[in-house]
């Protein structure tokens, strides 16, 4: 079994307020939830009106599935309106 734990650190730029923020972050979040086999949550930079840090988790037994899913976790992240991956950390257990 494949545990996999993706933190996506994100820029973003559009938002002047934390509610706007939390507005772009919710509906980014609604949909990785929605299209993909993973837990997902805003995990860091909270009071931080332009940044972001996401994670997911997923268990599988592949290895290729558990990147697959992170791999569209990015491309979600990637063509969400005004934002802007920064970084990117992947950890399997």
């Amino acid at each position: 079994m494949i545990i996999g734990i993706c933190t996506i650190t994100l820029r973003l730029h559009g938002p002047r307020s934390l509610k706007e923020k939390r507005a772009v972050i919710k509906g980014l979040l609604d949909r990785m939830r929605n299209k993909l086999n993973a837990g997902v949550a805003e995990v860091d930079a909270h009071d931080v009106w332009n940044l972001a840090v996401i994670a997911l988790a997923t268990v599988n037994l592949s290895e290729a599935v558990v990147h697959k899913v992170f791999r569209q976790a990015e491309s979600l992240a990637e063509n969400a309106p005004g934002v802007e991956i920064i970084d990117v950390s992947i950890s399997l257990l």
